[in-house]
């Protein structure tokens, strides 16, 4: 998304609520020290960081008088990723920041690659991931009826 600086007028950087990108803490992230620059429209760019004392991360956003519009890095959504290898975890981190640029048929196909690393970390059988998915679903159907 290109902006175009209309003015330079200082506008106090106020807190902006977001979750983190860097830590996943939904926190306001709150301004460090420069002034926001006006875009027009309404729209205001500044930079930003998240206040939890581990993290002190550095975000850029676009905002209308604090209300979020953009921020790089993007967030992603949250999940909890302690019970998952990191291969499937890597793979889905990537559909998901994907997801968060827009690139949605980059994030598919990356969804498609953690269901493949799923296939291969279950030792799901099969030619193709079709067939894969069809090998665990049946392994899932014997597991509940046992």
């Amino acid at each position: 998304m290109k902006f175009t600086v209309k003015t330079n007028t200082p506008f106090d950087a106020r807190p902006v609520p977001l979750r983190c990108p860097h830590c996943g803490r939904e926190a306001a992230m709150v301004g460090i020290g420069a002034h926001d620059i006006d875009v027009g429209g309404g729209l205001w760019c500044g930079q930003r960081m998240c206040p939890s004392p581990g993290c002190k991360g550095h975000i850029f956003v676009v905002h209308r008088q604090g209300t979020l519009v953009e921020s790089y890095p993007p967030s992603t959504i949250d999940f909890d990723s302690s019970a998952i290898p990191p291969n499937i975890v890597s793979s889905f981190n990537e559909a998901l920041l994907c997801h968060s640029v827009g690139s949605f048929v980059a994030s598919a196909l990356m969804v498609r690659r953690t269901l493949e690393e799923v296939c291969l970390d279950k030792g799901a059988t099969g030619k193709d991931l079709k067939a894969r998915i069809a090998d665990l679903k049946e392994r899932l159907l014997f597991l509940a009826s046992s």
